[in-house]
């Protein structure tokens, strides 16, 4: 069965109706009334319009929300420049501390090979100096 307070308001008695409902169940009639009460007699504070934001209100909130939005995009954007920025600094450090370092290589290899061509001299001159190359023929 269907309690009262759910059945939609007709043009008979609600006291009508719950006896109907009540067939024998004592308890059922405080239910149905408590529920009927509540379905139909609603509180002052229910009957009070729903006082909200006003639009300008909400349009403003939307308007500080767009606002605050696009500063975050903004220091996201000033973030990303920067970043940029400094890896562009990275690569150029990078870039002159490979060079420097292709130098001082170039520099060692030129060092070796002049120590190299000072050595094979030396022994050069230390062979004619002693006869020693011309004892291996």
């Amino acid at each position: 069965m269907v309690p009262d307070c759910l059945l939609p308001e007709t043009s008979t008695n609600s006291t009508v109706r719950m006896d109907g409902f009540q067939t024998g169940q004592s308890s059922a009639s405080d239910t149905s009334q408590n529920c009927e009460q509540t379905y139909y007699e609603k509180p002052n504070a229910d009957l009070t319009p729903n006082i909200g934001p006003s639009r300008r209100t909400r349009k403003q909130k939307m308007d500080q929300l767009c606002d605050e939005d696009i500063l975050l995009a903004q220091i996201q954007m000033q973030q990303a420049q920067l970043s940029i920025e400094n890896l562009r600094l990275e690569r150029k450090t990078l870039q002159e501390r490979y060079q420097q370092q292709r130098e001082a290589h170039e520099w060692q290899r030129q060092q070796h090979e002049a120590n190299l061509n000072l050595a094979m001299l030396q022994i050069k001159f230390w062979e004619k100096k002693t006869g020693y190359g011309d004892m291996e023929t």
